[in-house]
């Protein structure tokens, strides 16, 4: 236990100093400002959670069972989540850490390093579904009014659930780790568990969930209700935290109780099945993957070799983005995942209910074209945050043979851009243009829609190449994880408001041109002055967007400012 708690003992330092503000004044800055925005977030996703619960209680009979069968998948889902997150961590954690080699160089047994690493892996994987799932559990007792012990029972519980479904992965991990090289391992898991997110998540959509707020869409009443009583297997542990959820919103403390004590003890008998597991197979699967590396290591080779055989310094940087690109099963992974939520996001535009809609059909058409100019703009933004915004911190600590090489920096970042710009304009105005069709708009909505995404994509993926190279970390094992700290969340903070602000500008003058195309009238001048002024601004901020960024980002990294 000793041994554990000084494996443990620098991670938590580092973790201390950095909340004690030690990282200098701009990291307090950040730091400040990371936690006002997640306080509003946070609070605002209660407010949400609340809201609809709210609005569930007020269906008479059956507005409790919504909320409890909403509970139920909250409960499957958030544990999938975790054991998703959990196998993908442990792999990284246990296997391909760079600092293996030292840990396992020290005087203590590998199963207490496998403790240790565990936790931090514990940690990692859950601290963030934990984050946001509390927010919406924390209205199941504000809504139900009932006292401070539903409070309890959700933390135990979901803390219990974190732990069961973290060593779960890890015992997998470790068994499959004797039979797979580890970093074959990650790439397998990552590949079938987004192919497995993907079915999970067509088939729930094709479902037509929304059918469960709905009994019209029922035969019967009894129908109904049996679909929202569907019972859930007594052997599935987020069954024991929902029941145990559930009991206590009741006011039943026994089973309550109970079924918290199933949670707690299984978990617990995880644990020591897990040390058991890693005391027998856990240092064999290090050994294993530590040869693995040994026999990766010419990829320097390979980047001279592509630097000599390629001509210009530009054209093999160019070479090497897109050879990069097809190799790495990451990549074709979340693909897949951006092919799954498009299909879903056009399929949704085929079934909107139009009939049922108390506006004019016509004027309702345009209003959601308009509307879904701006959410393609944010898939386009979410999808640029995945591959765009990591692209410089990609190159870890191969970016001195970039420094060191003939190119500038503005070169290389714009040689980063228009790799990435390219393919991203042909996906958001495929999107744009396919839904539009869909939706049966106006050729003037239809152009406004194509030439509006044509002026602001560049914007964005500069936005996404800027503040990456602005903020981006040579350092990181999974340098995708970058998009999570600070300059990420500037990046999705400045597209929102560059997004927002041109749908804001816009808006005006497209409802004074379609309103005097429906009453037939001319514009006024005024009119005219006024849209042309409106429509003149957008390309003027989607200019700034695109210039200002990318100058920054070379600046910062011609100092050697990079992390």
């Amino acid at each position: 236990m000793n041994d554990i708690r000084l494996l443990l003992k620098p991670g938590i330092l580092a973790l201390a100093n950095k909340l004690k503000g030690k990282g200098g004044r701009g990291h307090n800055i950040r730091a400040l400002i990371l936690f006002v925005i997640g306080i509003c977030f946070w609070f605002g996703l209660f407010l949400i959670s609340r809201k609809v619960l709210l609005y569930f209680s007020s269906i008479e009979q059956i507005g409790t069972l919504i909320s409890y069968k909403l509970l139920s998948m909250t409960v499957s889902i958030s544990f999938f989540l975790l054991l998703v997150s959990g196998i993908i961590t442990s792999i990284s954690r246990f296997y391909l850490s760079k600092d293996l080699i030292m840990l396992h160089a020290l005087p203590a047994k590998p199963v207490n390093i496998l403790l240790s690493r565990w936790i931090v892996s514990l940690f990692d994987s859950s601290w963030m579904v934990l984050l946001y799932i509390f927010p919406a559990l924390l209205a199941y007792p504000v809504v139900f009014e009932t006292g401070p012990a539903p409070f309890f029972i959700m933390a135990v519980s979901f803390c219990s659930l974190a732990v069961t479904a973290s060593a779960i992965a890890s015992i997998g991990v470790m068994l499959l780790v004797t039979l797979v090289p580890a970093t074959r391992l990650k790439s397998i898991f990552a590949f079938f568990g987004l192919a497995l997110f993907i079915a999970l998540y067509i088939g729930f959509r094709m479902l037509k969930p929304e059918q469960l707020v709905d009994p019209e869409a029922f035969n019967s009443v009894l129908a109904y209700i049996s679909a929202l009583k569907t019972p859930s297997s007594p052997l599935f542990p987020g069954t024991w935290v929902f029941e145990a959820i559930r009991s206590s919103l009741e006011g039943n403390a026994g089973p309550s109780l109970f079924h918290i004590s199933l949670s707690v003890s299984f978990s617990t008998l995880l644990v020591l099945v897990l040390a058991v597991t890693g005391d027998l197979l856990y240092f064999r699967g290090v050994t294993s993957s530590i040869e693995e590396k040994g026999k990766n290591t010419g990829h320097l080779k390979r980047k001279k070799e592509t630097w000599k055989n390629s001509g210009s310094p530009g054209h093999a940087i160019r070479v090497k983005e897109i050879r990069y690109f097809f190799r790495d099963q990451t990549q074709w992974g979340q693909l897949f995942l951006v092919a799954a939520l498009i299909t879903i996001y056009i399929y949704n535009f085929t079934v909107l209910p139009f009939d049922k809609s108390p506006i004019g059909e016509f004027y309702l058409q345009n209003l959601l074209s308009f509307l879904n100019m701006g959410l393609a703009l944010f898939v386009l933004t979410s999808v640029a945050a995945r591959f765009s915004y990591p692209a410089v911190s990609m190159e870890a600590g191969s970016f001195w043979m970039i420094r060191s090489a003939p190119v500038s920096m503005m070169k290389y970042l714009l040689i980063k851009f228009f790799v990435h710009y390219i393919p991203l304009l042909i996906l958001t105005e495929i999107l744009v243009v396919i839904t539009n069709l869909l939706l049966q708009v106006t050729d003037f909505m239809m152009l406004l829609s194509v030439v509006t995404t044509f002026v602001l994509v560049p914007s964005i993926v500069a936005l996404a190449i800027g503040i990456g190279g602005i903020y981006a970390d040579f350092n990181l094992e999974n340098p995708l994880k970058s998009v999570t700290g600070f300059g990420g969340i500037m990046y999705m903070i400045l597209c929102a408001a560059i997004t927002g602000g041109v749908i804001l500008l816009e808006a005006g003058p497209v409802y004074t041109i379609f309103m005097a195309d429906i009453q037939n009238r001319t514009l006024a001048d005024i009119e005219i002055i006024w849209s042309a002024i409106a429509f003149c601004l957008v390309p003027v901020i989607a200019i700034s967007a695109l210039v200002i960024p990318l100058r920054l980002a070379a600046r910062h990294l011609s100092s050697g400012n990079g992390s």
